[in-house]
């Protein structure tokens, strides 16, 4: 098939060759070691974990891509000329995700804040908006929530965002509803003896899917059953109103969620890695099914694999992306009437992030080795 694809278009060199596992079970516990340290232990850091990428946003008019290069950089870069960086930004350790404001003037980051004492160093979040022309920073709204994101989304419009947020000594998931320009909250939820949630939000700004991954049961005695169902939620946003609340699957937790920009459709990757789409006008229903299923569902029992699962709709809700982190190295697209693959996207380094354009029609990659790789869709979709 002869796809447009611009392969190694932004090339970043360093592979360090670091799994998803190495990365997040490993790298973020190094990271804890070396907050006090001297500047000099930041560089040791960078140059030990090479150039991951690790979140990918594309701009309101597709142009303009931005990404976080773990571990300590937000970069901007024109889809149309890409060898110059529109924007470099160095930020603080452990940030993870960047957003375009609505107007795509500005890049918001979620990133954390230190403060240190005499008796103890404490770790804050909040978003920090860096103007894309002057690479400075404009403001910062303080998140509310937990110490650690584990999502993040912002509305098309930027009048509020919503974060999900748990503790590391702690077995709940708080997911908060904040205005934009504030961060003040609207309203907050705990999920409790829940993995790190997935949500979405539709692009007319009028409803959040969240999906998790809840344990079963508690006994008597506290302990938490190894079985998972899995809970969806609908909320009205910005008001914060649940419009309906259910089990999506009694036996399965979910793993991922993805909603059209038009909210008509809803898409859930589960933890056996079985797809689901729903049509939400008329209740139609479609479920794929992925490779490796067998070996998604053992993966799954480790919650470090279900902070980074993927899944996307195209605007119209015709066609779904996923990725598996068992094939890590694929992003696969199916469509969602026939419910066959429409076509297997395949690098050569596992994948960090990938993001589609708003009109659906360019794909953007960011390997683990810290390459951006862009293919445009309009060939694929002319066929179908």
């Amino acid at each position: 098939m002869n796809v447009a694809q611009r392969s190694e278009y932004f090339p970043e060199a360093n592979h360090a060759g670091s799994s998803f596992l190495g990365r997040i079970a490993v790298v973020r516990l190094a990271i804890v070691g070396v907050l006090l340290m001297p500047i000099s232990g930041c560089f040791v850091v960078e140059l030990l974990l090479g150039k991951q990428i690790v979140h990918i946003s594309v701009s309101p008019s597709g142009g303009e891509i931005a990404y976080v290069q773990f571990p300590n950089l937000v970069i901007v870069k024109s889809l149309d000329n890409g060898d110059e960086d529109i924007c470099k930004i160095r930020v603080p350790l452990m940030t993870e995700e960047v957003h375009f404001t609505s107007d795509g003037a500005m890049v918001a980051v979620d990133q954390p804040e230190f403060s240190v004492t005499s008796s103890e160093a404490s770790v804050e979040r909040v978003v920090a908006l860096y103007e894309v022309n002057t690479c400075e920073l404009a403001r910062e709204i303080p998140l509310q929530g937990l110490e650690d994101t584990t999502a993040l989304a912002f509305s098309s419009d930027g009048s509020f965002l919503l974060r999900s947020s748990e503790q590391s000594d702690a077995s709940h998931v708080q997911l908060d509803l904040m205005d934009g320009d504030t961060g003040d909250s609207i309203a907050s939820w705990i999920y409790p003896n829940t993995h790190p949630i997935s949500f979405a939000l539709s692009g007319d700004n009028t409803l959040a899917l969240v999906g998790m991954a809840q344990h079963l049961s508690q006994t008597e005695e506290g302990e938490v059953s190894d079985e998972h169902i899995g809970k969806a939620v609908l909320i009205q946003v910005p008001t914060g109103e649940i419009v309906r609340e259910w089990v999506e699957n009694e036996n399965l937790g979910i793993r991922a969620v993805a909603i059209s920009a038009d909210g008509s459709t809803i898409a859930f990757k589960y933890y056996d890695g079985t797809l689901k789409t729903t049509h939400l006008p008329t209740g139609d229903t479609q479920t794929l099914q992925s490779t490796a299923q067998e070996f998604e569902a053992m993966l799954s029992t480790f919650d470090v694999f279900s902070r980074f699962e993927k899944l996307l709709l195209s605007p119209t809700g015709a066609y779904v992306y996923s990725h598996s982190l068992f094939d890590s190295e694929r992003v696969l697209m199916h469509e969602v009437s026939s419910r066959e693959k429409v076509h297997e996207f395949v690098y050569e380094e596992d994948l960090g992030d990938f993001e589609i354009s708003p009109n659906g029609q360019t794909l953007v990659v960011g390997t683990e080795g810290g390459e951006i790789k862009v293919t445009d869709l309009i060939p694929i979709l002319e066929r179908n």
